[in-house]
């Protein structure tokens, strides 16, 4: 992708993390360029590098009379009804105020990750791609984001000024940044929800729920009063239990057992599934299963 169209992507400022990059290294480099990522700490929008792009690429220079459209990858669900409408008003707006389109491509939530490494490892052309903690540091170490530190200053200083410090802080790798953070939440919040018919029935205490371990005496009271078939907690095979490691900084590694404890001022890694308080945790949810 030329200098100009990677300058008008940032210029966008999507609400996901914005990712210029490059395939060198994780397959041939061939005229018609290399790939982007995205992530989400939020997530990342990704494009290829201008080395490794041609004007035979799928973004066209705009100076040969064809408007570029910019490939992006993202994750989410069922795709809307009127998604094609929608992208068409999208179009019009970025040819308009940016002389660009853009290809959304959605890939399911189960199928992401499986989808953005092939494509990373293959080569296969993009601009852009959602990135988040389990792949972001990762597709760095293969080759696939581009350096935006010092575009992100210059080129968009509105958008680096809007987004906090921290955040900046949060994408960056080696003293480099290789995404625009999305600044849509300043917190995570974990909470767990009941049907209130059992709530008002069994007097659960709502206000009194803070650990995992709060958690016990409610489900037990539900199990006793509904009977054998009632199952107050339901996991599918695999799933993890939501918030399980919420006090651990996973460090974008995308390896759950890993991770610092949010508190411990010595920051120091640790493994998490030999911790004291993930190990109760997991007694008392094998205890639940058992029971």
């Amino acid at each position: 992708m030329k200098k100009n169209t990677v300058q008008k992507l940032l210029a966008i400022g999507l609400s996901c993390i914005l990712s210029v990059g490059m395939l060198a290294g994780c397959g041939s480099k061939t005229e018609s360029g290399a790939g982007a990522a995205t992530g989400e700490a939020g997530g990342a929008e990704s494009t290829p590098a201008a080395e490794s792009t041609a004007d035979t690429s799928a973004s066209t220079d705009k100076a040969s009379g064809d408007i570029p459209t910019l490939i992006w990858w993202t994750v989410g669900g069922t795709t809307p009804s009127d998604y094609t409408d929608c992208l068409a008003n999208i179009n019009d707006y970025l040819v308009e105020k940016l002389g660009v389109k853009i290809d959304i491509k959605v890939a399911g939530w189960g199928d992401y990750d499986q989808k953005m490494n092939t494509i990373v490892n293959s080569g296969e052309y993009f601009d852009m791609m959602f990135t988040n903690n389990t792949n972001y540091s990762k597709f760095i170490n293969l080759g696939a984001f581009e350096n935006l530190t010092d575009m992100v200053q210059t080129t968009t200083p509105d958008l680096y000024n809007f987004i906090p410090e921290e955040l900046w802080n949060g994408v960056t790798i080696g003293g480099n940044v290789y995404g625009v953070p999305s600044y849509k939440d300043s917190s995570i919040t974990q909470f767990w929800y009941f049907d209130d018919q059992y709530v008002q029935k069994y007097n659960i205490d709502l206000e009194s729920i803070k650990t995992m371990k709060d958690l016990d005496a409610p489900f037990r009271a539900m199990k006793e009063g509904e009977g054998k078939s009632f199952y107050p907690l339901q996991m599918a095979q695999g799933s993890p239990f939501n918030g399980f490691f919420n006090e651990y900084d996973g460090l974008t590694a995308g390896l759950q057992p890993i991770g610092v404890k949010i508190d411990d001022e010595s920051r120091t890694v640790v493994c998490t599934l030999e911790q004291q308080d993930i190990m109760d945790n997991l007694k008392l949810l094998h205890q639940w299963y058992m029971d």
